[in-house]
């Protein structure tokens, strides 16, 4: 595989796929600096696609849907209202402008577009940070630790999950269409995570008191592109156990055993599974790529 940088979008003549996650997964603060860079990014994105007829890949997470009320499961054609007031309202705002935008002045080019909207993303050893983290480094090395409290349940995906979804929107996703992103089973509230930590590694997780945590994003319905044969692989108690083991101080290469219901012999189907559809895609399309060794 051969990365080439680029000093402008009008030097690109030739593509097949754009994808663009703008601020999906990260962090804000309200910044008006982030509404610049996400409609200049936007801008770039649209005159690629324009001149190479690329299909376009927009990923946005839950934030998208606004403040959700209580107890509610939001699907591709549902919002909430965005709350002025919350540190996330302007990322809601900057993803909603991000696909009215992208939709609108592709509509009668030749490219298409396909929308992902994930639920919180975790990744181990990756560059997204979540409330859970100081939790997984206190369990790591042993120490109690303190869950905030949520009253609501929010939607959580594993990185490989986020990955295979983007392959299948390259490729097997209707075009045109929005699908939500979620994990396998995978809606919770961090006092059903904190009772799930309690179960795998003991009592070392009590809920914080006090007032209810408020964290960014939604409960999502993932069914529509679960339906497109598209399906998570990773369940909650799994993505958990793998922040963990990361966080381990060990030079031990991270694996998780074979007695603990197999799980090693299903990741590595998984993984198997994510390179074998990737190798179908480069062979389709004549992309020469490097596979590199892994740790699994």
């Amino acid at each position: 595989m051969i990365f080439v940088d680029y000093n402008s979008a009008s030097e690109i003549s030739s593509a097949d796929y754009v994808i663009t996650t703008g601020i999906c997964g990260e962090h804000t603060d309200n910044n008006p600096q982030i509404m610049i860079d996400g409609i200049a990014e936007i801008n770039a994105c649209a005159k690629i696609a324009k001149a190479t007829g690329a299909r376009v890949v927009v990923v946005n997470d839950s934030r998208i849907y606004g403040k959700a009320k209580p107890h509610r499961v939001y699907s591709e054609n549902e919002y909430a209202e965005l709350d002025a007031t919350s540190p996330s309202s302007l990322a809601g705002q900057l993803m909603r402008m991000r696909e009215t935008t992208l939709h609108s002045v592709l509509k009668n080019s030749e490219s298409t577009v396909a929308t992902l909207r994930t639920g919180i993303i975790l990744g181990a050893s990756s560059n997204f940070t979540s409330v859970l983290d100081p939790v997984f480094d206190d369990i790591a090395n042993r120490r109690d630790t303190v869950v905030p409290a949520t009253r609501d349940r929010y939607t959580f995906v594993y990185i490989n999950d986020v990955l295979k979804a983007i392959v299948f929107a390259m490729t097997n996703l209707e075009e045109n269409a929005v699908y939500n992103v979620g994990g396998k089973n995978c809606n919770a509230s961090l006092i059903m995570i904190a009772a799930v930590l309690n179960d795998i590694y003991g009592s070392r997780c009590t809920i914080e008191s006090g007032d209810f945590t408020e964290l960014d994003g939604c409960a999502i319905n993932s069914n529509k592109i679960s339906v497109n044969e598209c399906t998570p692989d990773i369940d909650l108690e799994t993505m958990l156990k793998i922040c963990i083991m990361d966080k381990m101080k060990s030079e031990k290469v991270l694996r998780i055993p074979h007695s603990h219901e197999r799980r090693l012999d299903s990741i590595h189907e998984i993984q198997l599974a994510f390179l074998l559809e990737t190798d179908r895609i480069c062979r389709k399309h004549n992309i020469k790529y490097f596979l590199g060794g892994g740790t699994l």
